[in-house]
């Protein structure tokens, strides 16, 4: 009778095994298109960040030659190139440095953000997929165990016939 319980619960328990599996592989699929967006967003807030200290780096350049108008005179050498100068610039509004580099620190803030994000998501798919060895591990172990052994149902007969056969000793 212990055997037959026994080879009755590993049934059960392949049962359950398969329907784990299944789940872990769709959560496999899933964790992994997770990490691959988080790294594709990764990716872009990457590029708007480069962008945006491209961004300061041009500001930079255009204030500290901005700083230099009030040295130029017409007709006299530029301090930079030494050529002489036709015409001054026409001063429009400096940029804004300060919000230049607040965009920048914003991007920063993103980028570490999606950085974390990938790094959750990768966290995420490890344990899925850890989870999903040790499932198939489990399954081909109770399957090692079931073969050669009678169907679920067969074994619910054979039940059967030893509680009749325990009943019929009993009484």
């Amino acid at each position: 009778r212990r055997a037959l319980e026994a080879q009755r619960l590993d049934h059960g328990t392949r049962a359950e095994l398969l329907a784990t599996a299944e789940r872990g592989e769709v959560a496999e699929a899933e964790a992994a298109a997770a990490a691959e967006g988080a790294a594709a967003a990764e990716s872009r807030a990457r590029a708007e960040r480069d962008e945006r200290a491209a961004h300061v780096e041009r500001v930079g350049v255009e204030l500290r030659a901005r700083a230099l108008i009030p040295e130029l005179a017409v007709g006299h050498p530029c301090p930079v190139c030494g050529q002489d100068v036709a015409a001054l610039p026409i001063h429009d509004l400096p940029p804004d440095l300060a919000l230049a580099k607040r965009d920048l620190a914003d991007a920063d803030a993103a980028v570490a953000r999606f950085a974390r994000a990938v790094a959750d998501a990768r966290d995420q798919q490890v344990r899925v997929d850890e989870k999903l060895v040790r499932v198939r591990r489990d399954l081909a172990q109770v399957e090692a165990r079931l073969a050669g052994a009678p169907d679920a149902a067969a074994l619910d007969e054979q039940l059967a016939l030893v509680d009749e056969a325990q009943a019929a000793l009993d009484a």
